[in-house]
């Protein structure tokens, strides 16, 4: 895992909401289809370095000072099983994530990191949805669609 640590990953979420380098995620009743298209965007976007889902976590609704909340996750090896499944099946290279089980007073959370992948294996897709459709760049904090001139 790169050199940020979960304390320092929920304080930049808390003070600057998610970003080119993190997403949370709730991942309450699996991990959906946005997940595999943040896990493309962080493996395609040059110079970017991969970066950070926190799963477990929700953009805070309620007025707070906190932007975000801790959920917790309820199965987190039923939850790693998945992701490393998926990552290894559903892109059009197999994409290893680094992922740790985060205990918390609220409830455990899983973060992963996903590496940018190297220049010649770019770029990576979504093989259900095809080339066309199923490659990402993560720009600022969204997940783009690439388009031909990517």
């Amino acid at each position: 895992m790169d050199s940020m640590d979960f304390n320092e990953l929920f304080n930049l979420l808390q003070n600057c909401d998610e970003t080119d380098r993190i997403e949370a995620k709730a991942a309450l009743y699996g991990l959906g289809r946005s997940f595999l298209e943040t896990v493309c965007a962080l493996s395609n976007e040059p110079d970017l370095g991969g970066g950070y889902i926190l799963l477990g976590i929700i953009k805070n609704e309620e007025p707070s000072e906190f932007k975000y909340k801790i959920i917790g996750i309820a199965e987190p090896d039923k939850l790693q099983n998945e992701i490393a499944s998926q990552c290894r099946q559903c892109f059009n290279i197999p994409i290893r994530p680094t992922l740790k089980v985060i205990s918390h007073s609220q409830g455990n959370i899983l973060l992963a990191y996903i590496q940018e992948a190297n220049a010649h294996e770019k770029p990576v897709y979504i093989k259900s949805k095809g080339m066309d459709e199923g490659a990402y760049r993560r720009i600022g904090s969204t997940d783009q669609i690439c388009t031909r001139e990517d």
